[in-house]
């Protein structure tokens, strides 16, 4: 910590620049816990309500099947539609994750980012969560090299970080999911689209 102060010292020229550099710093500190405990909280009961439902899955099946107005073969199709999009969805995640994880391992490397296949492997873990994101690494780095004294290389890594993989997983995660879920492409790009504008 010492070091880093030493840093930050170096890097800060005047009392009002420290005052906003520690209020940002406050800000995402603050950011980033809520949002770690709101994802530790979602895994724990995700966890929690999955164990029951993978245990006792074939009486929930059968009750869900009993409740619908419909015939067995529509019954059949329904469930079988259901069980192509959780297939789909989550395979569509770990490609994405992997994909992110492996160009966030060469952006790091190519940028002089110590450990960057660690990182790489950290970041695939980080996009599977959708609360983290892989935010929580490169935004770090970025600031690593900003304190380095690397400004450009900084800037690459934010720029990298918040657009190149935004950009690939709403481009890509269309193409990878279509041919499971025998939806138009279109239509998952607006879906996703949607989504990020409604619920950010």
């Amino acid at each position: 910590m010492a070091h880093l102060a030493a840093r930050i010292e170096q890097q800060v020229s005047s009392p009002e620049n420290a005052g906003m550099a520690a209020a940002w710093l406050k800000a995402i500190l603050a950011r980033l816990i809520k949002e770690s405990a709101v994802a530790v909280l979602q895994v724990c009961l995700t966890l929690y309500f999955l164990f029951y439902f993978l245990r006792d899955r074939v009486r929930v099946l059968k009750a869900i099947r009993s409740f619908l107005p419909l015939s067995e073969s529509d019954n059949e199709t329904l469930f079988s539609r259901v069980n192509d999009t959780v297939h789909a969805t989550l395979y569509g995640m770990l490609a994405l994750s992997a994909l992110q994880g492996l160009l966030g391992g060469l952006m790091f490397w190519w940028l002089g980012v110590p450990s960057p296949w660690f990182w790489a492997l950290v970041a695939a873990v980080f996009a599977f969560v959708p609360v983290l994101d892989t935010f929580v690494l490169w935004l770090p780095a970025a600031v690593y090299l900003g304190l380095e004294g690397r400004w450009g290389e900084a800037l690459g890594v934010a720029a990298l970080g918040s657009l190149l993989v935004r950009a690939i997983e709403n481009f890509l995660y269309p193409a990878l999911v279509r041919d499971r879920l025998r939806v138009p492409s279109v239509s998952i790009f607006v879906s996703l689209v949607g989504g990020l504008l409604l619920f950010g």
